[in-house]
């Protein structure tokens, strides 16, 4: 056997004809991008739209519930039916666009929930690259439907199957979750110099089993988690052109202006200044 028959077969799985199940996909009806929403949205739309929260925060209310949004996460609205939705100050989505009629291949393909209108999804995982990549073939002159058909369907089909263990389909106001509570106290203070040790003890288990459980709810450690929700502050923060770049930093719990430029630039790409020249 040569080399290359040997390397071969360190990962080869058969895989039979009969072991799939899932149809292709249905055609998009359109698609976009919105890199900064400031708007709510209140009606309903003609078309299933999936639409993938990227950053920021908000709400998402149908009847009489109510769900929290906290970026990455992916949710969506059937055709005709009336929802309110919105960002808590600015979001960028990805939004899918199907016609009505193809509701039910969403649903036999994978990419439409019965169950779950809102799955949280997990950070850093090569979902978030092909959404990027997503939204470069929209930006092209004459985007290539077919390509655009198939990146979708990966991308969702992708996300869901890295979506964090429990989804977020459950009402923002149902009671007794100590954990939702606890991210929440952060999220409305990530200022606040938190120390999750105290946290631990509050919520009355052990430092490391926090650790475990945030990182099972929300896909990163607590630190990290607060970084970026404190990333996500500084950004809307910047849009308020009265504050200077260190007071944005030093309210969003960075005491080094050099390390808080650092660490926007990493994650979005531009320093802080550069974000808020537009």
């Amino acid at each position: 056997m040569d080399g290359t028959s040997s390397i071969a077969a360190d990962l080869f799985v058969p895989l039979r004809a009969a072991s799939r199940h899932l149809p292709g996909p249905p055609p998009l009806s359109g698609a976009g991008h919105l890199e900064q929403r400031t708007s709510r949205t209140n009606g309903a739309f003609p078309a299933c739209n999936l639409v993938f929260l990227l950053d920021g925060e908000g709400e998402l209310r149908h009847r009489q519930r109510t769900w929290r949004l906290r970026a990455p996460c992916l949710f969506q609205h059937p055709a005709g039916a009336v929802y309110t939705y919105g960002p808590d100050g600015a979001w960028e989505e990805l939004y899918l666009c199907y016609r009505p009629s193809s509701l039910a291949r969403l649903v036999a393909c994978g990419m439409w929930s019965r169950r779950h209108r809102v799955v949280e999804l997990r950070e850093d995982t090569g979902w978030l690259l092909l959404a990027r990549h997503v939204i470069s073939l929209l930006r092209q002159p004459d985007p290539p439907a077919d390509v655009l058909d198939r990146s979708a369907e990966t991308l969702v089909l992708l996300a869901r199957h890295l979506a964090r263990d429990a989804p977020a389909a459950t009402a923002a106001t149902a009671p007794g979750d100590r954990w939702q509570r606890c991210a929440q106290r952060l999220a409305a203070d990530p200022g606040r110099a938190w120390d999750f040790a105290t946290l631990a003890t509050e919520l009355g288990c052990s430092l490391a089993h926090l650790r475990r459980t945030w990182r099972q709810r929300h896909g990163s450690s607590p630190e990290r988690w607060l970084r970026r929700t404190r990333l996500q502050h500084a950004r809307h923060l910047l849009g308020d052109p009265r504050l200077a770049i260190g007071a944005v930093a030093r309210r969003c719990g960075f005491a080094d202006p050099l390390h808080f430029s650092r660490l926007f630039r990493h994650a979005y790409g531009r320093s802080p200044r550069a974000y808020r020249n537009g």
